[in-house]
């Protein structure tokens, strides 16, 4: 009774341990969790945070009309659509996952930036933006 009793424990550790290692494998990377469409919730400038609807409302805009978005595709391209603010500022390219850090390339230039669970943070030249999923 004994020995049956370990062969079961045993059997189920080693079946644990495959489990778990398809699990920490993955199977695709980092660019399938972080796949998908963000929407600016709120901007950082020094000390200072503000949602992106007190940022609206204080330009006297509904934050629904100056919408700022940023769609990572599972193909590997990115839009970032700031058309309400700038146009030019509006841009697509090709995106990758190492970890948490995100790295946005395009038109020769790239930005960094950093996955927290379903959000993602840009810091450009003392602002920052956080995009929530």
């Amino acid at each position: 009774m004994k020995k049956n009793f370990w062969t079961k424990m045993i059997s189920l550790a080693l079946a644990l341990v495959c489990v778990l290692s398809l699990v920490a494998c993955g199977g695709g990377g980092g660019n399938s969790d972080a796949a998908g469409n963000y929407s600016l919730d709120s901007v950082k400038t020094g000390d200072s945070t503000m949602s992106w609807k007190d940022v609206a409302a204080a330009a006297g805009m509904s934050a629904d009309d100056v919408a700022i978005g940023l769609e990572l595709k599972s193909d590997g391209t990115f839009k970032l659509n700031m058309d309400a603010m700038d146009p030019t500022l509006t841009g697509e390219g090709k995106w990758s996952a190492d970890g948490n850090t995100i790295t946005l390339s395009g038109d020769g230039d790239s930005l960094t930036a950093t996955l927290n669970g379903s959000e993602i943070t840009i810091e450009q030249d003392g602002v920052t933006l956080i995009f929530k999923k």
